[in-house]
């Protein structure tokens, strides 16, 4: 993927989905760095959609989980969370505002972690609605939504829900997987979870 998207920005250089996509394969392979500076190129030059600012969310979030040893005073933990906030202000995306949520909580900004929370589940509810919108993605926020609530028997109840809608991506399990043990190292996380 890092090579197909390395080699079709030859063609379309600053293409703003290629880049993202490709920032994606680079984080995905270490080079936090690299990304980083294309991503924030690409926020100078006024691309503040979900995508771009949540993609540069994560970078940070990698950084620190790489140079923070899990502080929750670290710099780039607060850059993590200030981007993927804005993202989500700015796009009412379910997405980023969890990853604003849990990034709230993990900093000790419960009461913030929680209104973020309460709003991403009812808006994982809409999306739900929307038959095109029935994703493992869908119910896998809300899932974690419910556990920054603390309400770990539903929980469980949504992301077996999602687990069954997954079709085999193993990366999405994966993902959730990481994020939940991430979690458990700052938030009570029953076993069933």
């Amino acid at each position: 993927a890092h090579d197909v998207l390395k080699n079709g920005l030859r063609y379309f250089p600053e293409h703003p989905r290629l880049t993202q996509l490709y920032c994606l394969s680079l984080i995905k392979s270490g080079f936090l760095l690299s990304a980083r500076n294309l991503l924030t190129s690409m926020v100078k030059r006024g691309h503040l959609d979900e995508e771009t600012l949540g993609i540069l969310g994560r970078v940070y979030k990698e950084m620190w989980l790489i140079e923070g040893n899990g502080a929750a005073d670290h710099p780039h933990l607060a850059k993590s969370r200030e981007l993927y906030l804005g993202a989500f202000k700015r796009s009412r995306g379910t997405w980023s505002g969890i990853n604003a949520a849990s990034l709230s909580m993990i900093m000790g900004d419960r009461k913030q972690a929680e209104a973020l929370a309460r709003t991403v589940i009812r808006l994982s509810a809409e999306r739900w609605k929307q038959s095109a919108r029935r994703e493992y993605w869908t119910l896998a926020t809300a899932a974690e939504a419910n556990l920054l609530l603390g309400r770990q028997e539903t929980a469980v109840k949504y992301y077996a829900f999602a687990k069954a809608h997954c079709t085999n991506s193993y990366s999405s399990l994966a993902s959730s997987r990481r994020q939940l043990a991430l979690l458990a190292r700052y938030l009570p996380v029953d076993a069933a979870v």
